[in-house]
């Protein structure tokens, strides 16, 4: 037996002879952030990889000219248009498909888990009465390229140019949480619209932006089947966590 295993086997059992660690069944060890994690912005950009993005019911896809499949009900990707300006999805790796199973019980869990993550913030993982899973026969999952979608144009009907941009936005029981932002040729990001003075879009107006979005989002064939995808690689550690490795903290280096 090599040093490195004897040393594994040897934390297990440290682990479990004084009970270090609280067993949950929340995925706290895939999901929860750590402080010593960094955000995956520049130089540290996630440039490839899929976004997955948990649909309710199953999903119905047709066909489209260009090979792509198309969904078939605006609906299966967010229930009202006014969704998609803030369009939450995860980086499909460590977070898994059958992660998207968990969902707040309450509007205080709701909002707890809306909150944004720094760096070097301590969190504590949700409780039995904050979340709960959800069968996965209750709902689906669809992907999109991470490549494909950051920095993308669309041409959308009345209002020109509006394009996406990818960013990583952890929340404090989800490291690898993501956000799909849209921004106009004016330079207004669509779910920051109320900082803004005057607003630019609102009322009507503002539902006719937000629903040409949403065709122009369908129409252009980003959301795929999770089964026609092959399940991504995990992130290797040393691109998201700080903190250097065991034998490294062990050696004193």
């Amino acid at each position: 037996m090599n040093l490195e295993t004897w040393l594994r086997l040897l934390g297990k059992k440290i682990v479990a002879r004084y009970k270090l660690f609280k067993s949950t069944t929340y995925p706290v060890r895939h999901l929860l952030p750590r402080p010593s994690y960094r955000l995956l912005q520049p130089p540290h950009q996630i440039v490839t990889g899929w976004l997955l993005r948990r649909t309710e019911g199953k999903n119905v896809f047709a066909p489209a000219a260009n090979g792509r499949q198309v969904l078939q009900d605006p609906k299966q990707l967010c229930k009202r248009p006014h969704h998609l300006t803030g369009f939450s999805v995860n980086l499909w790796g460590q977070f898994m498909v059958k992660h998207a199973g968990w969902v707040p019980k309450t509007k205080e869990a709701s909002e707890k888990m809306g909150r944004d993550w720094q760096p070097w913030q301590p969190v504590k993982p949700p409780t039995a009465t904050e979340i709960h899973y959800q069968a996965p026969e209750t709902w689906d999952a669809v992907v999109f390229d991470l490549f494909t979608l950051n920095g993308r144009p669309f041409d959308v009907v009345e209002f020109g140019t509006i394009t996406a941009s990818v960013c990583h936005a952890p929340n404090c029981w989800n490291y690898w949480h993501y956000e799909v932002r849209f921004q106009d040729a004016q330079g207004h990001w669509l779910h920051r619209l109320s900082d803004y003075n005057p607003v630019p879009y609102k009322n009507k107006r503002l539902e006719r932006l937000q629903s040409n979005l949403l065709a122009s989002f369908i129409q252009a064939g980003l959301a795929q089947p999770v089964a026609a995808i092959p399940v991504p690689i995990p992130l290797p550690r040393t691109v998201y966590d700080t903190r250097p490795p065991w034998w490294s903290r062990l050696l004193g280096r």
